[in-house]
């Protein structure tokens, strides 16, 4: 009798812990969903060009191809985070959609101008006040052309 009773328990404290990790994993997967929906990002710079030459120093940043590229057209930030490290984020602010970032010209941070949520480009995007951070891009470096893609 008293084996029995140790199996029942052992399987009831299995299927505790599964249905703990299935619970933990769907409340971690609803905040890994980023308001800003992925969207095709493909294309190259030459950051040896006049319009890229900021580029060429570690810590700064720039935003291109407004019109043309990040979600709803808002561009894409490129932040230098050493000799061979960049950062592409899209310029969309994630609390505000409609809005675009804005990048401050002393710090390596991005400001939402609606919201006045700051973005920390050196920390992956990601705010000192919590929330989503910006949507990141891969970019990589073969001599002076940087490949921004997703």
């Amino acid at each position: 009798m008293r084996q029995f009773n140790t199996n029942i328990l052992q399987k009831i404290q299995r299927v505790a812990v599964v249905l703990m990790l299935i619970v933990v994993a769907s409340a971690c997967k609803k905040d890994s969903v980023h308001p800003i929906p992925t969207i095709p990002v493909n294309f190259s710079v030459n950051i040896n060009l006049p319009e890229f030459n900021t580029l060429t120093a570690i810590g700064n940043s720039k935003i291109i191809y407004k019109g043309f590229y990040g979600y709803n057209k808002h561009g894409i930030i490129l932040y230098r985070a050493s000799l061979t490290e960049f950062y592409a984020y899209d310029a969309t602010s994630p609390e505000d959609l409609s809005s675009s970032v804005e990048l401050s010209k002393s710090v390596p941070t991005a400001t939402c101008p609606k919201t006045k949520r700051v973005y920390l480009l050196t920390n992956e995007g990601f705010s000192n006040e919590g929330g989503h951070p910006l949507k990141r891009y891969n970019a990589s470096l073969n001599g002076t052309t940087l490949y921004v893609y997703n």
